[in-house]
């Protein structure tokens, strides 16, 4: 039960931690990604998944990555970026197939997703009525806001809502 926790616990912290390094740097380290795969390790062991249900969890996990890997190379100045495929791959892997908890992972990342893009698609719309340009602390933001780039070919973080219903859907286990 305290394992259970600790790992849970750990799991929600390093999606509060790619959440600011999406945020900050619009990266995601392979180290972060490797550290979900990790904590994937001692849970399943935890849980008594067997083999083949271990098995599905990693078919799932290479599908999810392979989809917006497939996603972030079919429009290489799109939206997704290398990190976002990686880090989807890594918590397909933490949902699997054979449970409730990966539609809900996709629901709840496509509804915060969907939410995060239209705040920052609004930020620019109103960055015009802001009566004074300051220096943003964040470069996606402040090209968000400010940026010569016309709306559309803004780039948003999208490792941000993937981290958020990860850490959310974990605690539906």
């Amino acid at each position: 039960m305290v394992v259970d926790l600790g790992l849970r616990l750990a799991f929600t912290f390093l999606m509060a931690s790619i959440c600011i390094e999406d945020l900050r740097q619009m990266i995601i380290r392979d180290r972060s990604v490797l550290w979900v795969i990790a904590l994937f390790v001692p849970f399943a062991a935890l849980h008594g998944y067997p083999f083949e249900r271990i098995v599905y969890h990693l078919v799932t996990g290479l599908v999810f990555f392979a989809v917006l890997f497939i996603a972030a190379v079919w429009a290489p100045l799109g939206p997704l970026g290398g990190g976002d495929a990686k880090i989807m791959g890594a918590l397909g892997i933490w949902f699997g197939v054979g449970s409730s908890a990966s539609i809900d992972f996709l629901v709840l990342a496509c509804l915060i997703g969907g939410a995060f893009t239209l705040a920052a698609y609004a930020f620019r719309f109103f960055a015009g009525v802001l009566p004074v340009q300051t220096r943003v602390p964040l470069p996606w933001l402040e090209n968000l806001l400010f940026g010569p780039t016309p709306v559309m070919r803004v780039s948003v973080p999208f490792g941000v809502p993937l981290a958020i219903a990860g850490g959310v859907t974990v605690w539906s286990l």
